[in-house]
């Protein structure tokens, strides 16, 4: 009788222990996590770029989609930097991407990201003409080291992200326009 009872409370610890470690495996491996449907829209903010005083329609911040649009997929570091290269992502003809993804924080890049710092200006200053200039290496090192897009996950949703271009110089951070202005 004391060895059955013995054989049961050492089946009882053992199945107790064994819980314990799949629970605590699964949870700092991120297993059984439920990921959310997400659907990314990525549009581009079209700002007024005339000369005569824009009448209040004008105004209004017009929304166009960004088909056919990639960016990479990174997570989010708990400290905010760049986690792992999750995926390339493209957009559709409405400009968004749907995936599934579990909880947390995320981030978009430019695949030219990537790039070296010289071949991601090469690929970053194509020649606009002699009304255009670019700012100097450290412009382009600061453009280059931060997402494009930050973001968080918590349920299923739908993340609306937007540029918000300049008139004649669009979301390049290091273009400057030189040359004269819409009447």
């Amino acid at each position: 009788m004391l060895k059955k009872e013995i054989l049961m409370g050492f089946k009882m610890v053992t199945l107790l222990l064994a819980t314990i470690v799949i629970i605590s495996c699964a949870s700092h491996k991120g297993i059984a996590i439920k990921a959310h449907t997400v659907k990314i829209e990525l549009k581009n903010a079209i700002p007024y770029c005339g000369g005569a005083a824009p009448d209040p329609e004008m105004e209004l911040v017009r929304l166009e989609p960004l088909p056919k649009y990639s960016l990479i997929l990174y997570s989010e570091n708990e400290d905010g930097s760049r986690g792992a290269e999750l995926k390339e992502i493209k957009s559709d003809e409405e400009g968004a991407y749907n995936l599934n993804l579990p909880g947390g924080k995320y981030q978009l890049w430019l695949p030219t990201k990537k790039l070296s710092l010289e071949k991601f200006i090469v690929a970053e200053s194509p020649d606009l003409g002699a009304d255009y200039n670019y700012k100097d290496k450290e412009c382009f090192l600061a453009w280059k080291e931060r997402p494009d897009f930050s973001f968080e996950i918590n349920s299923d949703t739908v993340v609306s992200l937007q540029y918000n271009p300049f008139c004649y110089t669009g979301s390049h951070p290091c273009l400057n326009y030189t040359g004269p202005y819409k009447p």
